[in-house]
Order: C-alpha cells, then structure tokens, then sequence
C-alpha cells in the first residue's frame, strides 16, 4: 500500500457547484504552463464532477508549477451552455495547504466588472514567498451573480455557472542577493503631534526568500 501525501488530491475542501446546469460554462482556464478546454456536453473524470456544474481536473490535467514569489499569467474564457446573462469569474489556490480558501490572500482573482456572454478575462497573480511547498488545490469558479463581489464562491453556493478544480504545485523561490532598493520611506500624516498616532511604510517593499 501507498499513503499518498498529495494535499490537492486527498484535503476535503469545501463543497463548490452551481445549483443548476446550462448558462455560464468555463470553456478554458490557462494559468501559467497549464491550458485545459472544455465543452458542454462532457463531464471531467474526476470524481464528484457534474456536467456544467463542476469539474474536477486534479487527476487528469497538469496543473502549473510555480516557484514562491512567481508572478502567474492566466486567462479565463467563459462560454455559455444555454443564456447569456450577468456573471463574474474568480480563482482561488490555497496557498498554506489547510483545506480551505478563507485566509486573505487565497483569492487570487477577482472580477472587476460583471460580464455578460461569451468573454475572456486575463491578468498575473503573485505566489507568496511563504507559499507552502508542494501540490495544493486550484479553483476557478464563474458564477452567474452581480459582480463585482466580495462573495467567497469558492465556498458559497450559486444557482448557475460552474467551479473547475486543479491541482497547483509550488516549489522553492530563487533566493534572493544583492541590496533592495526600497525607496521613499512613506508617512499617513506630514505633520503630527506628540500624541498622534501615525503610520511609516517603503514606497517599494522587496520581498523575497531568504
């Protein structure tokens, strides 16, 4: 026997799927290496997957690898399997491995607009450099609700659209050398009083590993 250690194939993530099939269907999610297509007559062969409602890829497609502090290119195109109605689409990766997508920096995309009809959205998100190592879980979702949301959907129920799950590994980040070069320091306040509180950033903060 074979204990499998894959966190993307064996933590019980939250429950995600549009409450009903047709409308807004994923036809394909590329982030970073990894494209995968797909339609609105075949259901993915991972289990739980329900057509136009969920699909679970995380045993058949390759899903990107990424080094911690990566910057991810990614595109989402969304085609309707019936109606053209208001929807926004989002992506998750649950970037320290607990079995969820709740903590702050874990909606890595957001819709900033609602879309109607077939379209494609498209951007980069960072991984942090405090990224854990190894496989996680990736999910896509595109729902058919006002956006844009501050809605968890990777969590949260929705009448129709659908949530596509991938597997996402991430590895070491380079280490970083040399000198950074921060910039201004910044303050919230030009001028205070003794007992005024106040707060100082850098202009550019570095980030790296090591």
């Amino acid at each position: 026997m074979t204990v499998n250690t894959d966190n993307c194939a064996c933590l019980a993530y939250p429950a995600s799927a549009a409450a009903f099939a047709g409308d807004e269907d994923l036809s394909n999610v590329t982030v970073g290496s990894m494209n995968n297509s797909s339609d609105c007559i075949t259901a993915a062969p991972g289990a739980g997957s329900v057509l136009e409602r969920y699909a679970n890829y995380t045993g058949s497609v390759t899903g990107p690898t990424q080094a911690q502090g990566d910057i991810v290119s990614f595109s989402l195109t969304q085609t309707s399997c019936g109606g053209d109605y208001g929807h926004g689409m989002q992506i998750y990766v649950d970037w320290n491995q607990d079995g969820d997508f709740s903590d702050i920096d874990e909606r890595v995309y957001n819709q900033p607009a609602q879309g109607v009809g077939t379209e494609t959205v498209s951007g980069t998100f960072s991984v942090p450099v405090t990224a854990v190592l190894g496989s996680t879980r990736m999910r896509v979702v595109v729902a058919e609700v006002a956006f844009p949301t501050a809605t968890n959907y990777a969590e949260t129920a929705y009448g129709w659209g659908e949530t596509e799950d991938y597997c996402f590994t991430v590895t070491v980040g380079a280490i970083c050398s040399g000198t950074p070069a921060p910039g201004n320091t910044l303050s919230t306040a030009t001028t205070v009083c003794a007992a005024q509180s106040f707060t100082l950033s850098v202009q550019n903060p570095p980030t790296g590993v090591g």
